[in-house]
């Protein structure tokens, strides 16, 4: 069973500046329980964080010579959680710790161009994504991590 609520939130304002947020509360339990399975009712459902949220600043100014400046900044959070569906709810190696991360964009825009500078993962956070125990291998676990910090130029074009 599945229960909970999301919010969303967005504000444009006339000096070319936005924010905006989301919320979301997810309550999921697993109601019935398959004898032998290693799961219990009552446990949580595999891969659902409880709270999950994010974020953004954005402003976007003329500049001189027809340019047009931009900036981001984006904030997510994931909750704690236990791993996927086919782990068991009380192996340590599943608990999925909550993680934030931080990204942001300058850039500049004319006509059918823009070039921006990014950064993401800007705080180089590391965050678990997914961990599990393999179905069927009983050593192998294996973790997925989001990305470390990466710093770019992203350039690109349009043909009208």
């Amino acid at each position: 069973k599945t229960q909970g609520l999301e919010l969303e939130m967005n504000n444009v304002f006339d000096d070319g500046a936005s924010i905006g947020g989301t919320f979301a509360y997810t309550d999921a339990k697993i109601t019935d329980a398959p004898p032998g399975t290693p799961y219990q009712v009552g446990d949580p459902i595999g891969g659902v964080a409880k709270v999950t949220g994010s974020a953004y600043v954005a402003l976007s100014r003329p500049l001189p010579n027809s340019l047009r400046g931009s900036g981001r900044i984006d904030w997510s959070y994931r909750g704690s959680m236990v791993g996927p569906v086919y782990a068991s709810p009380t192996d340590p190696f599943v608990q999925n710790a909550a993680y934030a991360n931080l990204n942001v964009r300058l850039g500049i825009e004319r006509n059918n161009w823009s070039a921006y500078l990014y950064v993401d993962n800007a705080l180089d956070k590391i965050g678990e994504l997914g961990a599990a125990a393999l179905p069927g291998e009983g050593y192998t676990d294996r973790v997925q991590i989001t990305r470390p910090r990466v710093v770019g130029i992203r350039l690109s074009t349009h043909m009208e």
